[in-house]
């Protein structure tokens, strides 16, 4: 399905704001001028960006309140595609926790079940996209993107949500989807 980028991920933030209002996080948004329409499961990619964005307001909820901002963006990357991204200013991930950050059933939270950050990449990848979580330059906090393929009209009549697998990408896994 074609999906307009920014209206999904505005669409995702006002879902949010009030439980950033009640965290006392500021929450704030960059949208990329004329974006392309990107083609994926508006379901599956508002999924994506609704972790994201939850998973920064944990990092930043232990910070002293005038400290607690997470910032979405997106912009197109000429010859790449699609970029979406959240930034926020916790405390950034430990590099010994890096390396294993996409794992599955990973999670540096008590209660975390280790799936959202795995089911993402799995997801972003299944449409030719990557995905990646770094510290962010600036040592306060941690950032992560999404970058997805942008298609051509021609591409419009394809199979284009494919099979996936959550864990491992074979096409066994939790569910399949295909478009008409």
């Amino acid at each position: 399905m074609r999906t307009g980028f920014n209206e999904l991920v505005a669409g995702v933030l006002r879902l949010l704001r009030q439980q950033a209002e009640s965290r006392r996080i500021s929450l704030s948004c960059g949208l990329g001028e004329e974006l392309p329409p990107i083609l994926v499961d508006p379901v599956e990619l508002s999924q994506i960006i609704h972790n994201g964005v939850r998973n920064a307001f944990d990092a930043c909820s232990e910070c002293p309140q005038e400290r607690r901002m997470v910032t979405a963006t997106t912009r197109h990357i000429v010859g790449e595609g699609a970029e979406w991204g959240v930034s926020d200013t916790g405390s950034g991930i430990a590099p010994e926790v890096m390396d294993w950050l996409f794992a599955p059933f990973f999670s540096t939270k008590p209660e975390g079940l280790g799936m959202g950050l795995r089911l993402s990449r799995t997801i972003v990848e299944a449409y030719g996209g990557t995905s990646e979580a770094c510290n962010n330059s600036d040592r306060i906090g941690a950032s992560f993107r999404v970058i997805l393929p942008i298609l051509g009209e021609s591409d419009e009549n394809q199979a284009l949500i494919p099979k996936y697998n959550a864990i491992g990408g074979d096409g066994s896994g939790l569910s399949e989807h295909r478009t008409a």
